[in-house]
């Protein structure tokens, strides 16, 4: 019996404790499934306001980036409107000046030096100003961005610490809850052992004191248990809220690195689309001025190939014209030969006849020489007409067509660096080409300056036709040259014109007579005193040519090297394999400056002394009185 109530006392104990456990355990689970609860909705909460922060400041960039199209879009149009208005301004300023083309030369090249000056200093200007916005509107941006980060970054500790502060008074509760639930079961049990004590007190007081001790066991076996889950409960929330801290750091972490890798690529895109713009632009400028060059090119060509079959045809016709009077000056000099021959004959009749007979003998005599040289005279002078018509149908149109002719448009082009220098060689060998052959007009030298002369005076308002000898070569123009020195009437001739061949000319093509003369002329010491003066005068010339030419090639260069040196500068920020090539190509262009600076340091004393040499003989000319003759 004793057994049997000890055995139901103790299950009635365990039964009250499996129920306490279990009611405990419901409990905590129930608190730890409304923990787990509120930190889902928080979690959720900060992910909504961390969409809702990104979502802002997405379409503050997308406004942003529409206001800065915007206001690329304002720059374009300006520059458009600058550029349309300085081509307008240009346009007006080339019609005037071809008008004044002949007073106005140096003036008009002033005046286009200083409209390029001011143009590129506003577009510097612009440029500058463009520059200056941009990084006001990236301060601005970076600003608000890091105003934007500092109140996320506070109301996230706001909320951590609000957070951990209800952690703890939640934590606090439940241990309450726990230690007033523990001390209603001990009351419980403690009022329900004491009924049977007192019941029982006197039978069973070993009984009781084994189930006192049991009893204390197992309360310190439980309240053992419930300390270590207690602990491992508040490890687990320990790393719950770190590895949630953790997290969120990363997140936030990996925003800013994401934004700010989006950024730089959209700025990189930005800079390259102006380059990808600027090098279309340059493409374009380039395959324009290529075309114009091949254009100008062929009619270079076209004009150099008409002009040499017209002098073609004009040697030809002096060359008939010239075997013409060669005949006719044989014919005059047979005749004389026989007219002298027969006066020896018959001057010993003549004596006898008297002076009737002489005089007579003189009016038949005079009358054919008269005769043949009004002939001669005018033979000479219907070639003469027929060359300066044949000159005026050539070279000069008439004044309808000259006055509808509307004027020619030019157009300018922003050249690369080798373009550049071959449009400047050409330009500056087209000036001289036309400075010599005013040098060769006037100077008191060249034999052709009567018929030039001439020419000019007749038909002021044509075009003037220059003589085959500025086209000839030198070996060509000495043989000629000792050729005239045959006979006086065909020196007379020769100082007026030099009829010398092309550079395919053939000696197959003269006549015998004219190779007999000039074998015969290779003796005359004075041709040849002339021959040696006419080389040194031409070597002179090309030497003046080319010294000229390498200066305007030095200017070129100087010019090529200051805008290298000025795009350098605006483009300092730009890739770094362009920025590599422009300054090796500027250190070869200034390695070229000084080389050609040096040669032409070393060639100008001899330009120098050609030039006294030119003013010593053209004083002697003067001195001597060498005047330029008229042909009549």
């Amino acid at each position: 019996e004793m057994l049997s109530e000890r055995m139901a006392v103790l299950h009635a104990e365990q039964h009250h404790l499996q129920s306490a456990w279990a009611r405990w355990r419901r409990l905590a689970w129930q608190h730890m499934e409304e923990a787990e609860k509120e930190e889902a909705g928080r979690h959720l909460y900060v992910h909504r306001l961390l969409s809702d922060a990104v979502a802002q400041w997405k379409s503050n960039s997308c406004k942003i980036r529409d206001r800065r199209d915007r206001e690329q879009q304002a720059c374009r149009h300006g520059d458009l409107s600058c550029v349309r208005w300085a081509v307008e301004k240009w346009k007006k300023f080339v019609q005037i000046q071809r008008k004044k083309r002949c007073k106005m030369k140096e003036l008009h090249s002033y005046h286009e030096v200083r409209l390029l000056k001011r143009f590129f200093e506003a577009w510097k200007k612009h440029h500058i100003l463009v520059t200056q916005v941009d990084e006001q509107a990236d301060e601005v941006y970076s600003l608000k961005t890091r105003r934007f980060l500092r109140k996320v970054l506070n109301t996230w500790r706001e909320k951590a610490a609000l957070l951990g502060e209800a952690q703890v008074a939640e934590h606090r509760a439940q241990n309450h809850l726990q230690r007033s639930l523990q001390l209603k079961v001990f009351l419980t049990w403690r009022e329900a052992t004491a009924g049977a004590v007192l019941k029982q007190r006197q039978q069973r007081e070993a009984v009781s004191q084994t189930q006192q001790v049991i009893n204390q066991a197992l309360l310190l076996h439980s309240f053992r248990h419930w300390r270590k889950r207690t602990r491992e409960a508040r490890r687990q929330r320990r790393n719950v809220e770190r590895a949630a801290q953790h997290h969120n750091s990363k997140l936030v972490c990996k925003t800013l690195t994401a934004w700010n890798k989006f950024h730089q690529q959209q700025r990189r895109k930005k800079v390259m689309k102006r380059q990808g713009l600027l090098l279309l632009r340059l493409k374009v400028y380039q395959k324009f001025f290529e075309l114009w060059k091949i254009k100008l090119q062929h009619r270079r060509r076209e004009a150099n190939q008409m002009e040499r079959a017209l002098w073609h045809w004009s040697l030809t016709l002096q060359a008939k014209v010239l075997c013409v009077w060669r005949l006719w000056v044989s014919e005059q000099r047979s005749s004389r030969e026989q007219t002298a021959r027969a006066a020896q004959v018959y001057r010993d009749q003549l004596l006898r006849e008297g002076v009737s007979c002489i005089v007579t003998y003189d009016l038949t005599t005079s009358l054919p020489q008269f005769s043949q040289e009004q002939r001669s005279q005018h033979l000479q002078r219907v070639v003469k007409r027929c060359a300066m018509r044949w000159k005026q149908q050539a070279l000069c149109k008439p004044p309808k067509e000259q006055q509808a002719q509307p004027p020619k448009k030019s157009v300018t082009f922003c050249l690369t660096e080798p373009a550049f220098g071959r449009v400047l060689t050409s330009d500056s060998e087209e000036q001289e080409d036309g400075a010599l052959r005013r040098d060769s007009h006037q100077s008191p030298l060249v034999s052709t300056e009567t018929y030039a002369a001439d020419s000019t005076l007749e038909n002021q308002n044509q075009d003037i036709l220059l003589p085959p000898s500025a086209f000839m070569t030198s070996a060509t123009q000495n043989k000629l040259d000792q050729s005239s020195s045959c006979s006086p009437e065909e020196t007379l001739l020769t100082r007026f014109y030099h009829p010398t061949p092309p550079v395919n000319f053939h000696p197959s093509a003269c006549p015998d007579s004219d190779m007999r003369t000039v074998r015969r002329a290779s003796e005359n010491p004075c041709v040849e005193d002339e021959s040696a003066l006419t080389r040194e005068l031409l070597s002179i010339q090309q030497d003046m040519r080319s010294f000229q030419q390498s200066r305007k090639q030095l200017r070129a260069w100087r010019k090529l090297r200051n805008v290298l040196q000025s795009w350098l500068q605006t483009s300092a920020e730009a890739e770094q394999p362009e920025t590599n090539a422009v300054g090796k190509e500027l250190n070869e262009l200034e390695e070229r400056i000084k080389l050609l600076s040096t040669e032409l340091d070393r060639r100008k004393p001899t330009m120098l002394l050609h030039a006294e040499k030119i003013q010593h003989l053209q004083s002697l000319l003067h001195a001597s009185g060498v005047h330029s003759v008229r042909w009549e």
